[in-house]
């Protein structure tokens, strides 16, 4: 009896998400527009919005910039295309976004803790883990920023030892 009680719980949780899933409805907060995470993907996946070179010889790939709710979310794609693994050390207080319609200058958001919102850490969370890309493959990392305002279409990222992302179109 029990099992059967648990079993039309999840059904009627199952529902709702689906109902819920179905009816992204977007809500004003703040100034900002949000959006439910389902929407935010206007991208196809494997997309690449632009390429720079970075240090070593790898090639790094912004394949995501975009605003859900009050957050902007920056993702990179690290690719190796050399003979030889490449150290990856990224210093995230380094780490920015300049909003092109003010010019102003946003860094990395941290948590309640004082964890930067960046992934993946190392133990002492000051930057990125030391990961070695290896020979024809790829790491990913994300930053995550305050949003930028509502208004502003252009965004410069800029990542040390990366040449600069400038004007990138927000996806919102």
């Amino acid at each position: 009896m029990k099992a059967a009680k648990t079993f039309v719980l999840v059904l009627l949780l199952c529902a709702a998400a689906v109902a819920a899933a179905s009816n992204p409805q977007a809500t004003q907060s703040k100034g900002v527009a949000r959006q439910s995470a389902a929407k935010a993907t206007s991208q196809p996946a494997g997309a690449t919005l632009a390429t720079r070179s970075g240090s070593q010889g790898l090639e790094v790939d912004l394949v995501r910039a975009g605003v859900t709710g009050d957050i902007f979310t920056a993702e990179l794609r690290y690719r190796n295309p050399t003979d030889k693994p490449v150290v990856l050390l990224i210093p995230i207080d380094e780490v920015s976004y300049i909003d092109d319609a003010s010019s102003r200058r946003y860094s990395v958001v941290k948590d309640q803790a004082g964890v930067y919102m960046a992934a993946p850490l190392n133990p002492m969370k000051k930057t990125l883990l030391q990961t070695a890309v290896m020979p024809k493959k790829s790491e990913t990392v994300w930053f995550k920023f305050p949003a930028p305002p509502a208004g502003s279409r252009t965004v410069s990222i800029n990542v040390p030892q990366v040449g600069p992302f400038d004007g990138i179109q927000v996806q919102r």
